[in-house]
């Protein structure tokens, strides 16, 4: 219980209002949690010093304060910058109290604030323990940032979001507001959304007469989606989408990828056969 005195920038505070995590700095070993009797009254950004007692309790390094043993230098400061780590290299006691971000992290499982990421290298535990509001939907990916915390009962780090700022979904959307082929609105068509391309049928445009029918339009419903289009397997140009000449026979292919990678395939066959 060795009485210290340090000085940091708040980058988070608990609903209860008694504690606080203080950075100095960002990467390992920059953060430390603050703990007080009473509503301390400092806000994100604040700039403190703080003197009281270096403890481990519940397996977290903390120091014991006061409101009358903290000074507040200033307020509205820059945040120290979030540590971008793995959900693997997250789980380590160099990060905790740090403001982390972890990337890419796919929600694997979990529901009412507690929930489980893992960005492909190892599982993160994610907690509503600052954020009550906190919602994540298995199988969707984020970007998150908070303070990483210890939750003592299980023995795991938890990653502590501080509002609905610090989640970042990806978008899952990979589907097309606009597909037209030769002038003709396609999107409507039965069975224009396959699975696999190369082998399942898709839908038929019937088209009278081929004569001059040409140009391809299409758009991503979401603008964090991409697309490409092949006709009869080869890459079209977008370049060439306006006047690109359709003939009987042709199959065209428009593959979307969300920001999340969820792919789509929309596939139309161009026949001259008004069936």
């Amino acid at each position: 219980n060795d009485s210290v005195r340090i000085g940091g920038i708040v980058t988070a505070v608990t609903t209860d209002g008694k504690k606080l995590y203080l950075q100095a700095g960002n990467g390992p070993w920059s953060g430390i949690f603050v703990s007080y009797l009473a509503t301390h009254g400092t806000l994100v950004g604040d700039s403190l010093i703080v003197t009281g007692k270096a403890v481990e309790s519940s397996n977290v390094t903390q120091i014991y304060s006061t409101v009358a043993l903290t000074t507040k230098v200033s307020a509205d400061n820059t945040l120290p910058a979030a540590t971008l780590l793995t959900t693997l290299a997250a789980n380590a006691e160099d990060y905790e109290s740090v403001l982390i971000k972890v990337t890419g992290a796919t929600c694997a499982s979990g529901s009412a604030g507690s929930y489980v990421v893992n960005d492909g290298s190892g599982d993160l535990a994610v907690y509503k323990s600052i954020f009550a509001g906190l919602t994540l939907e298995v199988g969707r990916k984020y970007d998150i940032t908070g303070v990483l915390g210890w939750f003592n009962t299980s023995s795991i780090y938890q990653l502590y979001p501080r509002s609905a700022a610090d989640v970042y979904a990806y978008s899952n959307d990979a589907t097309l507001s606009t597909f037209t082929l030769g002038g003709q609105d396609v999107l409507a068509l039965s069975g224009i959304v396959v699975a696999n391309p190369a082998t399942d049928l898709g839908a038929t445009l019937h088209v009278d007469n081929f004569t001059g029918f040409a140009g391809i339009v299409a758009a991503a419903t979401s603008a964090k989606a991409t697309f490409a289009i092949t006709l009869n397997g080869a890459t079209v140009d977008p370049a060439s989408y306006a006047t690109q000449a359709l003939a009987d026979g042709d199959v065209v292919v428009a593959t979307v990828t969300a920001e999340d990678g969820t792919v789509k395939h929309y596939k139309v066959t161009l026949s001259g056969e008004n069936r």
